[in-house]
């Protein structure tokens, strides 16, 4: 399942956000060692550039957002020439809003939740033993970060016992 498939599974999650989104054009973007957005992936196979053309000064640097090589966004444009909806891509939901009262719009929540589709925490004896992301998300990769861990822990648990 790497590869092509991985990238259908993760287009399929976009694809689905745009569903959610009335149709917009859901992009994955990750930012390059330029310190710009590079689109990954799209909901669409073959976007326009509008859908995936983001202004990373205009959208993310006037809110003083830090921009890390390697982080990744997923987002939508609101219209076809309007302002964005972004949200990164994070291994955990962000905390609950001050005081229980949900000022995120809906589009906001469906990037979040969709961000939070494109990696996979492996987790052993409670826990995190692995992180697999991007590229790498495949069911091999998943599996090899399973056995390692069990593998692991078997060598823990033997050394542990002393000499027979």
């Amino acid at each position: 399942m790497d590869g092509p498939q991985a990238n259908d599974d993760r287009r399929e999650v976009l694809r689905q956000a745009s569903v959610a989104l009335g149709g917009r054009p859901v992009t994955l973007w990750e930012v390059s060692a330029k310190a710009e957005l590079d689109p990954r992936l799209s909901s669409d196979p073959a976007p326009a550039h509008h859908a995936t053309h983001l202004d990373v000064d205009s959208t993310l640097r006037r809110w003083s957002i830090s921009i890390m090589q390697g982080s990744r966004w997923v987002g939508c444009r609101l219209d076809r020439e309007g302002p964005w909806v972004i949200a990164p891509v994070r291994t955990r939901p962000p905390a609950p809003p001050p005081g229980g009262r949900e000022r995120r719009s809906g589009e906001r929540l469906t990037l979040e939740l969709a961000g939070l589709c494109d990696r996979v925490i492996v987790m052993s004896r409670g826990r995190i033993v692995d992180e697999i992301r991007g590229d790498d998300l495949g069911e091999r990769r998943i599996v090899e970060a399973i056995v390692g861990s069990k593998a692991t822990a078997a060598q823990s648990l033997t050394a542990g016992r002393g000499p027979s």
